[in-house]
């Protein structure tokens, strides 16, 4: 079938249109190293999350949008020593969604997120989460988020124990409140909303971070964490005695590229018509 000049172009924008509305999901991969500035040379994908706005699922977030995430954790057997009976898992995230945090407003109790304060934020998890949420954590060490009042960073969702080993996922909703709209993929992507490193300006800016622990013992040997560098100091102290291994996302994963190439060779096609039509 010969498909005509104007054919071509509602194909083009429809494709176009498809092009727009996956800027409503972006997805992170975490693999760099804050802790100890250790980077992100020869270490494998940690986990990735995938942030999509809860309207292009056909969802209002009670009225008021937001997003769903899905974080899946990934190879962490490059950050254990091995040691029979320990584990790594992947402990907590950060996304930088900006002015979420002023008071402890929300409590966890029986599986469901009540708000008690002054915070413009409403999670509903689909499983995982546990202990509520920490506030202003300030990010990850060494520098991101390190002074209060930085854009980003506000708010630390936390899971249960061992609840996130390597090749599991868990799907969390979060809500804007009501005269609040932070919570959106366009906020997370926003520069502006980055955070950056105030010790060490040559490093990029995150955009999220997650924090990996390892099994609590006194003893650092009997609490599974490599000893390849990895883990800084915290690998014989820190508090509490599982210790804390943070990792950041730097840019969001790009769009595959073969998309724009097959939108331009589409543009190309439909010149071609409209010349043969002349």
């Amino acid at each position: 079938m010969k498909l005509s000049t104007k054919s071509w172009l509602v194909v083009g924008a429809t494709l176009l249109n498809l092009s727009a509305a996956s800027a409503a999901t972006t997805t992170l991969n975490f693999n760099y190293i804050a802790t100890n500035l250790y980077g992100s040379s020869g270490v494998a994908n940690v986990a990735s999350i995938t942030v999509t706005d809860l309207a292009d699922l056909g969802l209002n977030g009670e009225g008021y949008g937001g997003v769903r995430v899905q974080l899946t954790a990934g190879d962490l057997a490059q950050f254990s020593s091995g040691v029979a009976g320990t584990k790594v898992w992947i402990s907590s995230f950060e996304l930088n969604f900006p002015g979420t945090s002023t008071d402890n407003g929300y409590e966890f109790n029986n599986q469901h997120w009540s708000y008690v304060g002054g915070v413009n934020l409403a999670p509903v998890t689909s499983g995982g989460l546990s202990g509520g949420i920490e506030w202003q954590e300030d990010g990850a060490t060494d520098g991101w988020g390190a002074a209060a009042g930085d854009p980003a960073f506000e708010q630390e969702y936390n899971f249960s124990a061992e609840t996130l080993l390597a090749g599991t996922s868990s799907t969390i909703d979060l809500y804007n409140r009501a005269g609040f709209s932070g919570i959106s993929v366009a906020n997370l992507l926003n520069p502006a909303n980055a955070v950056e490193n105030a010790l060490h300006p040559e490093q990029a800016d995150a955009l999220g971070w997650i924090k990996l622990r390892g099994t609590g013992n006194a003893d650092p040997a009997l609490r599974g964490v490599a000893g390849s560098g990895f883990w800084g100091n915290s690998a014989t102290g820190g508090n509490p005695a599982q210790n804390r291994l943070n990792v950041l996302a730097m840019a969001p994963v790009p769009l595959p590229a073969a998309l724009p190439l097959f939108l331009s060779a589409l543009a190309g096609i439909g010149l071609i018509g409209k010349r043969r039509s002349r």
